[in-house]
C-alpha cells in the first residue's frame, strides 16, 4: 500500500494538512509534500487547496472512497491471519476407527463445534487405512503398535483387546495357539 494514499485518507478525514500532520506526527509541510508527490504520480489534482479550506475534488473523492475501501480490506486480511485470539478457523478432516470415533469423538462433537464455530469439521469413520496426504487427512487417529515414518504422533493411551469365540467355534477349529492363527 503506498504510505501517500494512507495519509491522503487522513487528510480528508482530518480536514486540514495540519490536522494529518498532527494525527501522524508529522510536519504540515511533509503531508504537503507528500500529497503534491501522489498528485504528481497519479496526473490528478486530488485536492483543492485554500487558506481557509481543503476539499476533495471530484476525482479526489472517488481515489478516497476507493482508499478507505482498500484500507479496510487490508486492516480485514491482516485481521484474519494475524489475530490469533479469533481462534481455529476453516476446514479440518478427521480420520478415526469407527467404534473408536463413536465412543470417544461424538459425545464431544457438539461441545467442540459450539466452541470453535468457525471450523468445518469433515470426520471419516472407517476402519480402513487412509491414505493420510492423498485424502488430505489433517488429523488421524489409529490403534496401532506404530505409526507411518514421516508422521508426527502423540500417544493417547493404551488399548487393550480381547479376542473372544463362542464354544462351539472352539469345539469345531480349535483353541488357537496365537493371535495371528
Amino acid at each position: 500500500m503506498d504510505p501517500d494514499a494512507a495519509l491522503f485518507v487522513d487528510v480528508v478525514a482530518a480536514g486540514s494538512l495540519s490536522g494529518a500532520a498532527r494525527l501522524r506526527g508529522i510536519s504540515p509541510a511533509m503531508v504537503s509534500k507528500r500529497i503534491v508527490r501522489l498528485e504528481t504520480r497519479l496526473g490528478v489534482r486530488l485536492l483543492n487547496r485554500t487558506t481557509r479550506r481543503l476539499e476533495p475534488t471530484a476525482r479526489g473523492e472517488r481515489y478516497h472512497a476507493d482508499m478507505v475501501a482498500i484500507l479496510a480490506a487490508i486492516r480485514e486480511a491482516e485481521g484474519r491471519v494475524g489475530d490469533r485470539a479469533a481462534g481455529p478457523s476453516g476446514p479440518l478432516r478427521v480420520s478415526a476407527p469407527t467404534s473408536f470415533g463413536r465412543l470417544h469423538i461424538a459425545p464431544r462433537l457438539k461441545p467442540f463445534l459450539d466452541a470453535h464455530h468457525d471450523i468445518a469439521l469433515e470426520l471419516n469413520l472407517s476402519d480402513g487405512f487412509s491414505d493420510l496426504l492423498g485424502e488430505g487427512i489433517d488429523l488421524a487417529i489409529r490403534i496401532a503398535p506404530t505409526v507411518e515414518r514421516g508422521y508426527d504422533a502423540h500417544r493417547l493411551g493404551d488399548s487393550r483387546r480381547v479376542l473372544c469365540a463362542a464354544p462351539a467355534y472352539l469345539e469345531t477349529a480349535g483353541i488357537p495357539g496365537s493371535a495371528a492363527a
